[in-house]
């Protein structure tokens, strides 16, 4: 038997199957560490065993004897849980593990208003990558993200979809700027938006990126007194998508932090391209200069097509929710 926060007994899983209801009564109750305790299983051991089901045991280092014993414990935590499917696939048990890490996040982030900025940012990138075989702190490589499906075929700007996360050497000195705008501009929901959609931008973890961002636009809203809002997520638990080609969220999101960056965080040849200093310094300097605008009385960031675009498109589309999405992703897994 586990006790909660509280000292009250929760069920072990010889006990207890746990339907979605039950799972997010039992993370409502319990610390991440016990909860992880509990499962005896996290996301860096369903990628474990996705390799050393695919590929021959000797590639993987492991001897015959250790892989059922592996098997048992994955089995062991698939049996705390009512599926809908009786043998899920990995992607829906590495989608239970983000839900469980994000709702961590977002608890300490509502519970944690006046929080300094900085603080706000470590202590979420911590949670929503713990015991997910990633760096928590900022991340120390280069990292590419965007989205380049339903995109029309001869779309001038698909080039730009890949786009890069500022350098690693200059995360520190970007993310203490974003906290100093945080804590002084002017309390109001494009400033909130402009904040969220910064930090993906600025892509500070390993991992993680769109839902901190998510979870930032809340917390700013809430912390500010604003109306209690969250950014929709698809199915899937990511950001959602809709529309097509360049009114897509993901042209019109891609559009918008490109301008964040001045073009300098576009990756145009691939994932093979090499960045010089110069670039990457530049591309963190526009940043700078489009996060102190906020600082101003009427920022002129407000006023480009691309920030107008991407936030009528998130308003008319519904991304913006007064409905918690946590956990929504996972009605389609867990009774």
């Amino acid at each position: 038997m586990f006790q909660d926060d509280n000292g009250r007994a929760t069920e072990d899983a010889g006990v207890h199957v746990l339907t979605l209801e039950s799972l997010v009564d039992f993370l409502t109750h319990n610390t991440i560490e016990k909860a992880y305790q509990f499962l005896d299983y996290d996301y860096e051991d369903e990628l474990s065993y996705e390799r050393a089901v695919r590929r021959p045991i000797v590639d993987q280092g492991y001897s015959k004897g250790e892989i059922p014993e592996y098997e048992s414990r994955r089995q062991s935590f698939l049996d705390r849980f009512d599926w809908w499917d009786s043998k899920p696939q990995s992607q829906h048990i590495l989608r239970l593990f983000n839900q469980v890490n994000t709702s961590y996040a977002e608890k300490w982030a509502m519970t944690h208003l006046t929080a300094e900025p900085h603080r706000f940012l470590k202590e979420c990138g911590r949670l929503i990558l713990y015991r997910q075989g990633k760096k928590s702190d900022f991340r120390i490589d280069n990292i590419l993200f965007g989205i380049r499906r339903d995109l029309d075929f001869m779309d001038p700007f698909r080039q730009f979809k890949i786009l890069r996360g500022i350098a690693p050497s200059l995360i520190n000195q970007i993310t203490n700027i974003w906290a100093d705008v945080a804590k002084n501009c002017h309390h109001g929901s494009d400033c909130a938006l402009l904040l969220a959609i910064a930090l993906i931008a600025i892509h500070p973890f390993a991992d993680g990126n769109g839902r901190l961002a998510r979870v930032t636009y809340t917390w700013f809203m809430r912390r500010w007194g604003l109306d209690d809002l969250w950014l929709a997520e698809d199915s899937t638990g990511e950001f959602l998508r809709t529309g097509f080609g360049r009114d897509s969220t993901e042209h019109l999101m891609s559009a918008f932090i490109m301008e964040l960056c001045g073009g300098h965080n576009r990756n145009d040849f691939g994932y093979g391209a090499v960045r010089s200093e110069r670039e990457e310094e530049m591309a963190a300097g526009v940043l700078e200069s489009k996060l102190r605008g906020l600082l101003q009385k009427d920022p002129a960031i407000f006023h480009c097509e691309s920030f107008t675009l991407l936030r009528d498109h998130l308003v008319k589309e519904g991304h913006f929710t007064a409905k918690y999405p946590r956990f929504e992703a996972l009605r389609g897994v867990i009774k």
